[in-house]
C-alpha cells in the first residue's frame, strides 16, 4: 500500500478526524509518524506543533518533527533524511508556499521525500502548501497572490508525485474567476480543495 493524501486545513476542516484516519492506517504496522514544518520549525505556529504532536500521542505512535531549514547544521539535516528514511508516515505542514519549495530544494528534502515516495507500505500527505508541494507547480499562487508574478515557471515546478495541481482554500464565491483564469492560462490539471475536501491517491 501506498496513500497520499491531500488536504487544506485541520484547523478549519470539520472532517479531520477522516483525513487522519487516512493517514494513520491500520494497515501500516509499527507506524511512525515525521511531521515537516514548512517552513522550519522556528517559522512555525507553535500550536501546529502541537496539534500534531498531539495527533500522535493519541494514536500512540511515534513521533518526530524535523527541520528542512537549508542553514541548519549539517549534522541536524543528516538526521532529517534519516528520519524520512525510516518513517512510514510522512506529515508536510501549510505555510508559505514558495519559501518552502526553496527551502526543500536546497536542504535535499524534496529528494528524500520522492524516494520515500517510491517505498511500500508509506503515507506521504500534506495540507495547504504542503498539498501543493508534492504537485507538478506551485504556479496557482500566480493567479492568486501578485507577488508570485515575478517567478518563472521552471522556479514553480514542484516534486510532481501526483499529475494534477491543486487549488488550496477554494472557495467557490472568492475563487471562481481565478480557478478559471488559470485554467485558461495553464495546460497542467488543477483540482478545487476547499477546506472541508481531500484527495486521497492510492497506489
Amino acid at each position: 500500500m501506498r496513500r497520499l493524501i491531500l488536504f487544506s486545513s485541520f484547523a478549519f476542516n470539520p472532517n479531520i478526524g477522516e483525513v487522519i484516519k487516512k493517514i494513520i492506517p491500520e494497515e501500516i504496522s509499527d507506524k511512525h509518524l515525521v511531521f515537516i514544518p514548512a517552513n522550519g520549525i522556528h517559522n512555525t505556529h507553535t500550536e501546529i506543533l502541537d496539534y500534531w504532536a498531539m495527533v500522535a500521542k493519541n494514536h500512540q505512535i511515534g513521533y518526530t518533527c524535523v527541520d528542512n531549514s537549508p542553514d541548519q547544521p549539517p549534522d541536524d539535516l543528516k538526521f532529517a533524511k534519516q528520519q524520512i528514511q525510516k518513517a512510514n508516515i510522512v506529515l508536510i505542514s501549510g505555510g508559505d508556499t514558495y519559501p518552502m519549495l526553496s527551502n526543500f530544494q536546497k536542504s535535499g528534502l524534496d529528494q528524500a521525500i520522492i524516494a520515500y515516495w517510491r517505498r511500500e507500505d508509506v503515507v506521504l500527505s500534506g495540507f495547504s502548501a504542503g498539498a501543493l508541494l508534492l504537485t507538478p507547480t506551485i504556479n496557482v499562487n500566480k493567479v492568486r497572490l501578485e507577488s508570485y508574478a515575478k517567478f518563472s515557471e521552471e522556479e514553480l515546478k514542484a516534486l510532481h508525485l501526483v499529475d494534477f495541481t491543486i487549488f488550496p482554500h477554494y472557495e467557490e464565491k472568492k475563487h471562481k474567476t481565478m480557478l478559471d483564469q488559470y485554467r485558461s492560462q495553464y495546460s497542467t490539471e488543477i483540482r478545487p480543495l476547499p477546506n472541508d475536501t481531500h484527495i486521497v491517491i492510492e497506489k
